[in-house]
């Protein structure tokens, strides 16, 4: 986030950068910071979900996964993220760099209250 601060300090003085760019730069930033979003590398690592994303692929929405130690297989000997498992049950993992950035999971709502006979 300081880049974009120290850019729009500077835009005063000189910017090759549009005023219209930086300033919808500067709002996006707003809008993710306000959203939650912290750097991948402060994410708990116990297994608890998360809702992680890889802005240098902002075409893919962001996943709900959760750290792992377990070792899969010789190809991911490593400590990864795990996401839900799928329906045949297996699941997709994403090598520890993948994301970078993530968010605490949205909380369920609470489930519907069973109407009393005498309230129907």
């Amino acid at each position: 986030m300081s880049d974009i601060i120290e850019r729009l300090r500077n835009r005063i003085h000189d910017s090759p950068m549009p005023a219209e760019l930086l300033m919808d730069e500067a709002a996006d930033e707003i809008e993710r910071l306000s959203a939650g979003w912290q750097p991948i590398d402060t994410a708990p690592k116990d297994g608890t979900p998360i809702e992680a994303c890889n802005t240098r692929h902002p075409e893919n929405p962001p996943v709900i996964v959760r750290w792992s130690e377990a070792e899969i297989s010789a190809c991911l000997p490593d400590p990864h993220w795990c996401d839900a498992a799928t329906r045949d049950g297996s699941a997709l993992y994403y090598n520890a760099n993948y994301f970078d950035f993530w968010k605490p999971t949205t909380p369920l709502p609470a489930p519907p209250v069973e109407a009393k006979s005498e309230d129907v």
